[in-house]
């Protein structure tokens, strides 16, 4: 399973890891915006390998990368990614990200999941 990755900022400036979660909330990665990054005041947090699958708007959602053939709403997507071990995460908007390095890479674990899930 791959880790999320990203590069921390104070004021534009690089920092450590530790000194970004130490002045952040704890649960900061719930607050992520539509690309998949974070920002607080002077500290941010510039995702690297998260691609955004869905997108929350007030009627629901939209598939910003929709290649499923059966799987049609984000429960199951969830749900499928989950039991592939798949790693992904759901910001505070409930906008759906999958952990990998490019958009074919994400599509080949959806693919995945989705065939598991069969």
């Amino acid at each position: 399973m791959k880790t999320r990755k990203f590069n921390y900022f104070y004021n534009g400036e690089a920092i450590p890891k530790r000194n970004f979660t130490n002045n952040v909330p704890e649960n900061w990665e719930k607050d992520l915006d539509q690309y998949g990054n974070y920002s607080d005041g002077y500290y941010s947090a510039q995702n690297v390998g998260l691609i955004k699958i869905t997108e929350h708007e007030e009627n629901g959602y939209n598939w910003l990368v929709d290649i499923c053939e059966w799987i049609d709403n984000q429960d199951t997507l969830e749900e499928a990614l989950k039991e592939s071990g798949a790693d992904f995460l759901v910001n505070g908007n409930g906008d759906l990200y999958i952990v990998a390095e490019d958009e074919e890479e994400a599509r080949t674990i959806i693919l995945k999941a989705e065939e598991d899930m069969k």
